[in-house]
């Protein structure tokens, strides 16, 4: 009987450790210097995990923060030169995070455009071409 219970606590454990390892594959990590829009939200700069948790969905947190963002994604075969990076478009002060470029992480994909709403920003951001991209470097 203690055979049994051995054999059951070790298979759980290895289980559990498993799952974890998974998700830690589909995960990285990057430290944003300035506040940006994601899924339609305002998120302050900090440091942010992103996870994919199922096809075309992605989560977006900063624990120190408490800011958390669901939102759809989809796949691109675009890579990265410069290694796993987020990619922020530029508009003046405000800024959108676009795509996130980590293919050894599982997660290499481009975010819908940003719909400004009216009265929320400058008119002259709002209304600009995109200024440029921005590239932060992420990790695990």
């Amino acid at each position: 009987m203690k055979n049994i219970t051995a054999i059951a606590v070790f298979t759980l454990a290895g289980l559990l450790a498993a799952g974890n390892a998974l998700a830690q594959q589909h995960e990285v990590r990057a430290s944003v210097p300035f506040s940006f829009t994601a899924g339609g939200k305002m998120l302050p700069s900090g440091n942010y995990t992103i996870s994919a948790i199922r096809d075309n969905v992605i989560v977006i947190k900063n624990r120190e923060q408490r800011a958390v963002v669901l939102t759809q994604s989809q796949g691109t075969v675009e890579q990265s030169k410069s290694g796993s990076v987020l990619v922020f478009e530029r508009h003046g002060d405000l800024f959108s995070l676009r795509k996130i470029l980590c293919a050894p992480r599982g997660i290499n994909v481009s975010l819908p455009a940003e719909h400004w709403k009216r009265g929320s920003y400058p008119e002259e951001a709002m209304n600009s071409p995109a200024d440029g991209l921005v590239l932060i470097p992420a990790g695990n």
